[in-house]
């Protein structure tokens, strides 16, 4: 199973060398969402069709676009979480989620979105992405509220 993150061909190089960075020093969605919201996280689609979805609706859309991803064995539990940023008010909308740490290049291979599978959230079932999305989803419906909210 593999999660996608769309760019700008541009960033590809560094992407190689440095990998996908919580802390990048450009964002695309900086002026949209901010700084604050987007530091110490790596958005991530479930399919590749989402990711391509998100990065063309950025301020600064890429005159070409590179789908990258990464297999979802390779990425530590404890750092995938819910994307705010994104809240969904159905299921069946959960289409991404968000990266706390670096995610080193070599978790990272180019691919054609074309050839990759369509995903959903209920592709992931039976896997710790899965369980930590909607366990924060349902807490989030229940309370009307984001975790740490007052």
């Amino acid at each position: 199973m593999y999660l996608y993150h769309a760019t700008d061909r541009k960033n590809l190089d560094s992407i190689m060398k440095n990998g996908l960075l919580i802390n990048p020093p450009k964002h695309a969605f900086a002026e949209e969402i901010g700084v604050e919201a987007l530091q110490g996280k790596i958005f991530l689609a479930f399919d590749a069709e989402a990711a391509e979805a998100y990065v063309e609706c950025a301020d600064e859309c890429p005159d070409e676009i590179v789908m990258l991803k990464i297999n979802l064995d390779m990425l530590d539990p404890y750092n995938i979480d819910y994307d705010w940023n994104n809240r969904c008010e159905y299921y069946d909308d959960i289409n991404s989620c968000v990266y706390k740490a670096d995610i080193p290049a070599s978790f990272i291979s180019e691919c054609n979105p074309e050839n990759e599978p369509s995903q959903s959230i209920y592709s992931f079932k039976g896997t710790d992405l899965y369980e930590i999305i909607m366990d924060t989803f349902d807490y989030e419906c229940e309370t009307n509220k984001e975790i740490g909210d007052e």
